[in-house]
């Protein structure tokens, strides 16, 4: 949200990343003994990859719908209020928050990859414990580098109205995007 400074937003980003990497190790450090023990990922692989669709569906054909005419809606004020508690969930604290939770936020194809094959692959793996940390670098860094680009663009381009504009057209591409992804989604899952 902040993209006046370059070096904050790639430090917000670093700490997203932190929270992705200890997001990822807890669960890691939970089920690699579980598995070496003998017990199996497949249930909750089975789960994600099986009922994962039919709720990323329709989750984002409506963010999508929101997204495109989401002020065109009489709710009047819709959404969090901002209070002494949220107003701490800024900056690097919130980044590091932010990257805790949407680590867990697992889409159907990561929680294949994370619960069908890391966790087996790493409970085999003497190093195993390191899989969970490579897994959210990978994952996190992706988001460091684009909020770094657009951080720097943003400042570049410096005038306010220019960059109303792009976040108006910005907002009718992601929900295009998501309409025509949950669209795509509902068709394989629901027809």
């Amino acid at each position: 949200r902040d993209m006046s400074g370059g070096r904050r937003v790639f430090a917000n980003g670093l700490f997203y990343t932190l929270g992705r990497i200890v997001s990822y190790t807890v669960l890691g450090l939970i089920c690699i003994p579980v598995l070496k023990k003998g017990a199996s990922t497949f249930f909750v692989q089975s789960l994600v990859s099986d009922y994962g669709g039919y709720i990323l569906a329709p989750t984002l054909i409506v963010y999508g719908v929101f997204l495109l005419l989401g002020s065109k809606f009489p709710f009047g004020k819709f959404g969090f209020r901002a209070s002494e508690s949220s107003k701490r969930l800024r900056g690097s604290f919130g980044a590091f928050v932010l990257g805790l939770l949407f680590a867990l936020a697992f889409c159907p194809i990561s929680g294949v990859f994370y619960f069908g094959m890391l966790l087996p692959m790493a409970a085999l793996e003497p190093g195993g414990y390191l899989y969970p940390v490579v897994f959210a670098v990978a994952s996190g860094i992706l988001v460091v580098l684009i909020a770094w680009i657009v951080a720097f663009g943003m400042s570049a381009w410096g005038d306010s109205t220019t960059g109303n504009q792009f976040q108006k057209w910005l907002n009718l591409i992601v929900a295009v995007a998501f309409i025509l992804a949950g669209i795509y989604y509902f068709v394989i899952y629901y027809i």
